[in-house]
């Protein structure tokens, strides 16, 4: 059977196509053949690029610079009680009070209200040596005033209470006196005191 003449045009034109695609395919377009600059926006396949396609450099200044601070937020609701912390340490020693010693003194000789260990004696009618363990009046000075509340003061008579320079040895001496109104005599006389020792 002969060929036609279609035929073979048919078989030749399939052989130089065959020959062809394998020349394109041996021959595809790398960077080194694009021009710089010549590849734009178009040429890129939308969302293929990603961060890693990108210089470090480049991110950096694709930053956009820190907006204005917002709004405050509306107050969170109120937290649970915290748990009872441990007990401090005992504090130091606190300076030493004003007052050493304190004491009142009856016209009687009676001691109320006193710091502790305070014991009178009296040797004479309107002295009243007021001893005040580990003070001395040798070296401690000693503040006294009358007690109003149990003296001799009325409209014939004046009571005094004063911290005595008269001796007492190491106690404190407290010297007592009434004076009348009208012809100004004085009387030593014991009068209710209190004293304090600072």
């Amino acid at each position: 059977m002969r060929s036609t003449p279609i035929v073979l045009a048919v078989a030749a034109t399939a052989l130089v196509v065959s020959a062809s695609s394998g020349a394109v395919a041996g021959s595809l377009i790398t960077s080194k053949q694009i021009k710089d600059d010549t590849v734009t926006t178009k040429d890129v396949k939308n969302k293929t690029l990603t961060t890693a396609d990108i210089a470090p450099a480049t991110l950096a200044q694709l930053k956009s610079a820190a907006g204005p601070t917002g709004a405050t937020g509306p107050a969170g609701p109120k937290g649970d009680k915290g748990n009872t912390g441990d007990t401090g340490s005992t504090g130091a020693p606190g300076a030493a009070g004003l007052v050493r010693a304190y004491a009142r003194v009856s016209s009687g000789g009676v001691v109320s209200r006193q710091s502790g260990g305070i014991t009178v004696t009296n040797p004479v009618a309107g002295l009243i040596c007021v001893n005040v363990p580990g003070l001395s009046s040798a070296d401690r000075p000693w503040v006294v005033s009358l007690d109003f509340s149990s003296d001799s003061s009325g409209p014939a008579n004046q009571a005094y209470a004063e911290a005595s320079p008269l001796q007492c040895g190491t106690d404190f001496a407290v010297r007592t006196w009434v004076r009348d109104a009208a012809s100004g005599t004085i009387t030593d006389s014991n009068q209710g005191f209190m004293i304090l020792v600072p």
